[in-house]
């Protein structure tokens, strides 16, 4: 089995350079602040280059991807090493250069009602993001909830991402805030809404979903609840 055990990130968001070694399990602590965030949001980066979608991801907006922006950070890499087959890495290098490479050739259904809806969902999900790693919690969440009320119905696969992604973070939040019994209420919404959904995005935000609930089921003392949310994830992924 290939597994992930170490990963350079450079001129991403505030991490100016980081090299950290991975284990089968690993914890984030910080200060608010300090990039636990940025951190995640860089292995999401890398999903996304790998699936092709980084022109989603990054919605025209660069700047806010590099170090201090292009003026300061003129590239950005993320490479990773797997101990299977072999101990090597394996550059992603100079992702920017695709990035800048979207600004300037953009795609050919820009400005359809489409891409408009996709490009609102996503600026919405950033703002929630960006709200939550200020630690503006129920502004965070407005916007979640925004964004659901606006393309909660909508049939494209990308605007479905951003409207589960907006979902889990408003979990995350809840549990954050003490909240559990609603962060359970929006895992049950979500199971209801996208559990059928069998693309590789969506089970992976389900998969995250799955991850959260168990936490609020730890907090509320649901001990047998949690376990069984455990092994659930585990059957599935």
């Amino acid at each position: 089995m290939k597994t992930l055990r170490e990963i350079k990130i450079e001129g991403f968001k505030s991490i100016e350079r980081a090299n950290l070694e991975l284990g089968d399990l690993n914890v984030v602590i910080g200060a608010n602040g300090a990039g636990k965030s940025n951190l995640m949001g860089a292995f999401r980066l890398l999903e996304r280059v790998l699936s092709r979608r980084l022109q989603v991801f990054v919605a025209s907006k660069p700047d806010r991807f590099l170090f201090h922006g292009r003026k300061t950070t003129p590239a950005l890499s993320l490479n990773s090493m797997k101990t299977h087959p072999a101990r090597r890495w394996i550059p992603f290098a100079s992702i920017v250069v695709l990035i800048l490479a979207l600004i300037a050739f953009p795609q050919t259904s820009r400005g359809n009602d489409a891409h408009a809806r996709l490009q609102e969902s996503i600026s919405l999900f950033n703002q929630g993001n960006e709200l939550d790693e200020q630690d503006k919690l129920d502004e965070a969440l407005a916007i979640y909830d925004q964004l659901d009320q606006r393309f909660g119905q909508d049939k494209s696969a990308d605007v479905r991402e951003q409207v589960a992604s907006g979902l889990v973070n408003k979990i995350w939040i809840l549990n954050k805030q003490g909240k559990f019994d609603a962060a359970l209420a929006v895992s049950a919404q979500i199971e209801a809404r996208f559990g059928r959904d069998k693309t590789a995005i969506i089970q992976s935000r389900i998969a995250a979903m799955l991850i959260n609930k168990s936490v609020s089921l730890r907090h509320k003392g649901q001990i047998e609840a949690e376990i069984a949310t455990l092994d659930l994830i585990e059957q599935r992924y």
